[in-house]
């Protein structure tokens, strides 16, 4: 239900008169739960080890449920940057790029991407989001230093 309602929003915010513009097609919604554990290694970005590499999502919007453990990152480009947290640089084919931390929300709330559907359904309005992991030694579950690699707790 979370993300029909989002889909409604999105085509209130495109500008379209009607917020059930999308909703014929999503009468039998794709939807995939993935519970993610991330290897206790630490990423090396310089030697291309990631918790997960660089990637978009294919589909129209990404609801990530997280528990506090840092390690999320966005893509943003260079001419586009205008977030002031912590990044790292990167230059890849002659476009500079930053890699932004996204901070863990409050528990109970969600982290939404975007996809490449959402990003092709709005001619480019809406841009899907490139993103990464990384885990980091001494990041625990709880984004303390219990040593665990920054991997999910185990709750579940």
């Amino acid at each position: 239900a979370i993300s029909f309602r989002l889909v409604q929003y999105i085509a209130l915010a495109i500008g379209l008169d009607d917020r059930h513009y999308f909703d014929k097609h999503f009468t039998e919604p794709l939807a995939t739960l993935r519970l993610l554990r991330y290897a206790k290694e630490q990423s090396r970005p310089e030697d291309g080890v990631f918790a997960c590499g660089a990637h978009s999502d294919y589909g129209m919007i990404t609801l990530l449920f997280t528990n506090q453990v840092p390690g999320l990152q966005i893509q943003m480009k260079e001419e586009d940057n205008h977030l002031g947290s912590s990044s790292s640089s990167t230059s890849t084919s002659n476009d500079k790029v930053r890699w932004i931390d996204v901070p863990p929300p409050p528990i109970g709330t969600f982290i939404v991407n975007l996809g490449d559907m959402l990003e092709r359904w709005t001619n480019g309005r809406f841009i899907s989001t490139v993103h990464r992991v990384l885990t980091c030694a001494g990041a625990g579950a709880n984004g303390g230093a219990d040593g665990d690699g920054g991997t999910t707790s185990e709750r579940y």
